[in-house]
């Protein structure tokens, strides 16, 4: 095309527009204009020797030029500048401020924008992840981290100004369910040779079992307090555990040990339990044998050598009838060798449950044979039903003492649980039975949403010992965003409060927050979705009663247009309102799809603001 214009104003004589002598259209994604003219109003301000404009959203234009000017900075200019090549995007800005020139260089992957290489002279950084090589560096903090493998091989080195670590290995992928690490560690006080193996959920079905390993893991660290070529002595750290299973057969061992110079210590846990049940509509018995061994062995100042030993037997048989059932329990610990004897026992207990669709009850009586005593009764209840689409469940559970005879607090929870509502409410507490004042304190916990909350009440001192809110929650297309930390020692102190709380619908917001440590109130709103749009934010002092600051925009569009006028005031509280309380007084026109291009004056400064490709 010859001798055409580029708008987005759909007005017959639009407000802005550039006009071109050739226009191109290239592949159905760029617009490439030669010998171009910015007009505003049909006033020509600025001329292009090229002008492009990206036509998809997939694809950065491969030029941009932005020119601004700022009265610290004067005239400040943005190149931008991106090429394509097969499946990456090369991308160069160069900023202008202050006579100093910064780059940023950087290569994207086409499909996921990471980005695989940067260097940003601002931020004094480069930047490199590749497949098998990752490097990064400040070089204003001098540190640096480097990390270079090709499987199973890898090279690690930090560094941080005066420290540092070199590390070298070989890491093993073992089919996604375990890793093996081998590698050598230096850092200029100690070397070290770690050796690490782990694997987690592991199943095999053999012929005649299910074979399941839960968790399999080592770990050697040899260590020396220098480099490894000298005279020093080397320390020796092995730590490891297993579980698995097999023939319903379960196995777990723990194991930790040191050797240094002449001197040596470990430590073995393991257990083993094998359960048996058996059941059906009338009855559920159910069976357990447990065996474990806890092994210290040092060589220190002298020779030790502990060996504990257990035994662990469980039986219990259920009768299950409509209404109620009944269990009788078994439970016996023997303890051998060097096993402390504080952790046997060897009791009988029965529990009757009393089960209907909303009530659930339990009483659990037994005789403990070891001291000779009967074990302290548990009664618990559970009261449940249905309304306004949620369920309300009350609980309750307390321990009778039969030697001192006397009944503990119940602890008591009250919930409601509406799911279509997504609300969560739980109300704890302890009843203290007898007592002038049964109740004392309430906690109660909510989650509405992904709003979570806690709040404990001091019922017989009458106040809110404190109180934390945090999260999100939308009503009719409001957000709600509330933060609330709440705390007081007693009922005659002070509380310590801190509130933060927006409110956001499409464009538009409302934000306060408040702290008493600062005695600070903030407020703002911003209704960008009426014309003209208002924005304000203001603090106040309430300590003392004063205003500290405030921002004012009024926005109004003009078609394509927007005329906005901005004022902010740091007042100095001489009691006398002047200009010296203005910070800032401007008015900007700019256009709605480019907020970049813009005109303006700053009245407090007295010059000018412009912005224009």
């Amino acid at each position: 095309m010859k001798e055409a214009y580029v708008t987005t104003c759909e007005l017959e004589n639009p407000h802005y527009k550039i006009e071109a002598l050739r226009v191109y259209v290239y592949d159905n994604k760029f617009l490439i204009a030669e010998n171009s003219i910015l007009f505003l109003l049909d006033i020509p301000l600025f001329p292009y020797p090229v002008y492009f404009l990206n036509l998809t959203e997939d694809e950065f234009s491969p030029f941009s030029f932005s020119l601004a000017w700022d009265e610290d900075g004067g005239f400040i200019t943005h190149q931008e500048y991106n090429l394509y090549v097969n499946d990456y995007l090369l991308s160069t800005k160069i900023t202008t401020e202050n006579k100093e020139t910064i780059p940023q260089f950087s290569i994207y992957k086409k499909d996921d924008k990471n980005i695989k290489f940067s260097i940003d002279y601002e931020k004094n950084y480069i930047y490199l992840d590749l497949k098998n090589l990752k490097y990064n560096s400040n070089w204003v903090t001098n540190k640096t981290f480097f990390h270079v493998g090709y499987s199973p091989f890898y090279f690690e080195e930090y560094l941080n100004n005066g420290s540092y670590y070199k590390k070298f290995g070989l890491n093993f992928d073992l089919y996604s369910k375990g890793k093996m690490d081998i590698n050598f560690y230096w850092d200029g006080n100690k070397s070290r040779i770690n050796n690490s193996f782990s694997i987690i959920n592991v199943k095999k079905d053999l012929s005649l079992a299910e074979f399941n390993i839960q968790n399999l893991s080592f770990n050697n660290s040899l260590e020396k307090s220098t480099f490894f070529t000298d005279d020093s002595t080397w320390t020796l750290y092995q730590s490891g555990n297993y579980s698995f299973s097999f023939k319903n057969k379960s196995f777990s061992t723990k194991f930790y040990g040191k050797v240094y110079n002449d001197t040596f210590s470990s430590n073995i846990r393991h257990t083993f339990s094998y359960p048996l049940s058996f059941e059906n509509e009338l009855v559920k018995v159910y069976a357990k044998y447990g065996f474990g061994a806890n092994l210290y062995n040092a060589i220190v100042d002298k020779y030790y050598f502990n060996l504990g030993l257990y035994d662990i037997y469980e039986l219990s048989g259920k009768l299950k009838f409509k209404v109620f059932d009944i269990e009788a329990k078994y439970e016996l610990r023997e303890n051998f060798r060097d096993e402390s004897t504080n952790t046997e026992y060897n009791k009988l207990s029965s529990i009757v449950y009393v089960n209907t669709p909303n009530l659930n009850f339990s009483l659990k009586q037994g005789w403990d044979f070891l001291n000779e005593r009967r074990l302290d009764d548990e009664i618990s209840s559970k009261f449940s039903f249905i309304v306004l689409n949620g369920k309300i469940e009350l609980e309750s559970k307390a321990t009778y003492d039969n030697e001192e005879k006397k009944l503990s607090p119940y602890d008591v929870s009250l919930s409601y649980v509406n799911k279509p509502f997504s609300l969560i409410y739980r109300l704890n507490t302890k009843y203290y039975v007898g007592e002038q004042q049964p109740i004392k304190e309430l906690t109660h916990i909510f989650t509405f949403q992904k709003l979570k909350g806690k709040v404990v009440q001091s019922i017989e001192e009458n106040y809110v010992k404190s109180a934390y809110i945090n999260g999100t929650f939308s009503i009719n297309n409001y957000k709600n965003t509330l933060e609330l930390s709440y705390g007081r020692t007693s009922k005659e102190a002070t509380p310590e409060v801190y509130c933060k709380y927006s409110l956001k619908n499409q464009e538009n917001s409302l934000d306060l927050s408040y702290k008493t440590s600062t005695k600070m109130l903030t407020l703002g709103f911003n209704l960008k979705t009426i014309d003209p749009g208002i924005s304000f934010y203001t603090t106040y002092d309430i300590k003392n009663e004063r205003f500290n600051n405030l921002k004012a925009t009024l926005s109004k569009s003009l078609h394509h247009w927007v005329f906005e006028l901005s004022s902010e005031f740091e007042f100095n509280h001489d009691q006398v309102f002047n200009f010296d309380d203005v910070k800032k007084l401007s008015v900007l026109f700019y256009i709605k799809e480019f907020d970049d291009k813009f005109l303006g004056w700053d009245f407090k400064e007295n010059s000018p603001n412009i912005g224009l490709f």
